[in-house]
């Protein structure tokens, strides 16, 4: 995959503008339409991480691969940070702006994780499935706990009725062994669909809640 724009279409039928990252100067050139669609289109980014199984070496490791960013205009950063010798001056200082919110399931450990492969903190963060948990009297994206239990595809299921095309066991199964290292080189139209789909959902399932709150804060 090069390092150009590439659109690919969630099983909503939208299609998710997709950058896949890997230098400083790929940064310089995406990011600064993913920070104006962010502002234009509601400040929640979607938030996610793979992990790689072996490093660029071929070793053995549990490490942070992938960092994936979805703002709400559908422009999706899938950054591979292990290919940069620093962390970008940018990067850190998107992950710090007060006004942005990220948003993802289960996402503690990821985000330690992050402050720990590459001291990376991010500033603001809401945890879907907490904010689902607590909004469960009112929300109609919470039964029986299942947010907690499942994570974002039923999650997704529960706001668009339709189970993303790249989320099945076979890809399941992928996904324990995919070596995320050499992710711009391997990765296949089915499983680009996948790296997106998490974090696209994410910050489309926080507006939903968003405006179902009626544009209040929640979460924090």
């Amino acid at each position: 995959m090069s390092s150009g724009v590439k659109y690919v279409q969630m099983s909503d039928g939208f299609k998710v503008r997709t950058a896949v990252v890997s230098t400083e100067d790929e940064l310089a050139i995406h990011l600064p339409d993913f920070i104006s669609g962010a502002r234009n289109s509601g400040l929640f980014v979607g938030f996610d991480t793979e992990w790689m199984l072996r490093d660029t070496s071929g070793s053995r490791c549990a490490k942070i691969g992938l960092l994936k960013l979805c703002n709400n205009s559908g422009f999706c950063l899938l950054l591979e940070l292990h290919r940069f010798g620093s962390m970008p001056p940018e990067l850190i200082k998107l992950l710090a702006v007060r006004d942005i919110t990220y948003v993802g399931v289960n996402i503690s450990n990821e985000l330690e994780k992050l402050k720990e492969d590459y001291g990376l903190e991010i500033r603001t963060t809401v945890d879907l499935s907490s904010v689902a948990a607590e909004k469960s009297e009112y929300s109609p994206f919470c039964y029986a706990g299942c947010i907690r239990l499942e994570g974002l595809g039923y999650l997704w299921e529960y706001t668009q009725r339709s189970k993303p095309k790249g989320v099945d066991e076979e890809l399941i199964f992928w996904l324990a062994e995919y070596p995320w290292n050499q992710f711009r080189e391997n990765c296949t139209e089915k499983q680009l669909e996948y790296a997106v789909y998490s974090a696209y959902a994410a910050v489309k399932i926080a507006y939903s809640l968003f405006l179902f709150h009626r544009g209040r804060p929640f979460g924090r």
